[in-house]
């Protein structure tokens, strides 16, 4: 992941400067082979500290930018990654690096989990995600992991470029702008023939160069729960082979594979992964569901209610730092002799809320999971949920994000059907009915957060939709639920036909398993 993040880097130094730059002859680093030293990789024994001094993602923060005409430099991160941790160590700690940025750029870092309505605006294909915007949020040049060198030129290009073109080169901003943009715009609404068409294709991609990177478990547990039964086959075999991103000691799955082959792995275990590979596999492996769920149980379980957000890649010891690739290939005592990777132990709403509506939902959950995954809901519904409104923490901000709205329901119809209790329903109904009255677009579709007014209006909200897909199964499993004559039947029923219509215009953006998902609407 690193490589092709510092290849896609490079492609898009050489984008914005044929984008920005004056024209001409392009400089010798942009064509051939690259003939300089390979900038280093790996995390050093003795981890050098951070020089650059970023500040957290706030109106202000984007306004001191403005008035001091800078160009915003965003950093998002993910806990416990090592690609992450490894630039810090790296360009981040470099004194050339810190120099730049605190002379020409408003520095500003943002991590992804706290933060999935940014991630999902400027996170491009990997992290760290290190980008250049203009102070309104319009996305000027991409970048991910990069070494001091790559930077120094990557950033001084850009900026250069850019403040000889002036404001106007904001409209030639770079794929992350045209990605933005691509959300908000609708096609010709495909019919059930055209769905399972790009549904085949999509599947087709899974044997060829990524089929070895990532689980997709999310599109097997759509497959099976929702999908046909041609498809079945196709992802029980993605299934089994994704199992080589298992801990073979301690259960629980890794992030991706860096490379085809499920070679070279990312290290890092994410709450929303073990969701995901739980949910799936309760369909194909039961024994394998019952590793993820006692992983779960053993490592990331918050005692008082909920679950911690993951569990790092690496090991940090006093003086030095052990990879994931030598530290998981250990066997479990060798490990808990050494210690153990770092648990981040904050709490967030919708993957704690998705992971507990799992346990609920699985039979390869045990009583005590249950009950802990009902006693995660009444904690959420207590500290991070105000009539229905979400916050992405225990009691704090942001406030709304759909993710966290989806998740909240998902997990109330959850528990409604392993207990029957109607007080699990109404929590639901509660989540529903804010995203109705905050969230709903003209066209139906629900927006991915409250506004803000941080950015231009384009990219402030977006309409996403593999979040309206997942929208569009909770109505359904709430109107399933709901008696015929609840008044907010009329309301589930005229808002699922809408949004399987909006979502038959936006069918190019879905993966195969929400296609076939949507298959059951059209």
């Amino acid at each position: 992941m690193i490589i092709t993040g510092m290849m896609t880097t490079a492609a898009g130094v050489a984008a914005a400067y044929l984008a920005l730059g004056p024209g001409g002859p392009l400089p010798s680093w942009m064509y051939g082979r690259w003939t300089g030293k390979s900038e280093e990789t790996e995390a050093p024994a003795r981890p050098a500290p951070m020089l650059v001094r970023f500040q957290p993602w706030t109106p202000s923060a984007l306004a001191q930018a403005a008035a001091g005409d800078r160009l915003v430099l965003l950093s998002l991160v993910l806990s416990g990654s090592r690609p992450c941790a490894m630039m810090d160590r790296g360009a981040f700690a470099d004194i050339q690096v810190a120099s730049m940025i605190s002379q020409r750029f408003t520095a500003i870092r943002t991590d992804a989990d706290e933060r999935p309505d940014l991630a999902l605006r400027y996170g491009g294909r990997g992290w760290p995600s290190t980008s250049l915007l203009m102070p309104n949020g319009e996305p000027l040049s991409e970048g991910h992991f990069m070494g001091p060198r790559m930077f120094l030129e990557w950033a001084g290009l850009v900026e250069a470029s850019f403040r000889k073109k002036g404001a106007g080169g904001a409209a030639l901003s770079g794929r992350g702008w045209r990605r933005l943009e691509a959300l908000a715009k609708g096609d010709v609404p495909l019919s059930r023939g055209g769905i399972e068409d790009q549904a085949r294709e999509r599947m087709k991609s899974w044997n060829r160069g990524s089929g070895g990177r990532w689980s997709r478990f999310r599109d097997i547990r759509l497959i099976f729960a929702h999908g046909p039964d041609w498809a079945r086959k196709l992802a029980i075999s993605q299934a089994e082979s994704a199992l080589k991103l298992e801990d073979p000691a301690w259960g629980g799955f890794f992030r991706y594979a860096k490379g085809p082959g499920w070679k070279n792995l990312e290290y890092e275990k994410k709450l929303g992964d073990q969701a995901d590979a739980a949910a799936a596999l309760c369909w194909v492996d039961q024994e394998a569901c019952r590793r993820v769920l006692n992983y779960v149980e053993g490592f990331l379980k918050a005692p008082e209610g909920g679950y911690y957000a993951g569990q790092g890649s690496e090991l940090e010891l006093a003086h030095a730092v052990m990879p994931g690739s030598e530290y998981f290939g250990l066997p479990s005592e060798r490990r808990k002799a050494l210690g153990r990777p770092f648990v981040d132990r904050r709490i967030f709403t919708g993957p704690s809320a998705r992971m507990a509506a799992v346990v609920l939902a699985s039979s390869a959950a045990t009583n005590s999971m249950r009950a802990h995954a009902l006693k995660t809901l009444d904690r959420l519904w207590e500290r991070a949920s105000d009539q229905g409104r979400a916050s992405r923490h225990l009691g704090a901000g942001p406030w709304g994000l759909l993710e966290d709205q989806l998740g909240l329901a998902e997990a109330g119809l959850a528990a409604h059907g392993a207990t029957r209790s109607p007080a699990y329903l109404a929590r639901a109904s509660s989540s529903f009915r804010f995203m109705e009255s905050e969230l709903l677009g003209a066209e139906g579709a629900y927006y991915d957060r409250l506004p803000t007014g941080e950015l231009l209006a384009v990219v402030d909200r977006l309409a996403v939709p593999a979040l309206n897909l997942d929208a569009l199964l909770i109505i359904d499993g709430l109107e399933r639920a709901l008696a015929s004559d609840h008044p907010l039947r009329p309301s589930l029923a005229r808002r699922r036909r809408q949004l399987a219509l909006w979502l038959s215009r936006h069918g190019k953006t879905l993966s195969a398993g929400e296609l076939l998902a949507l298959l059951n609407f059209i």
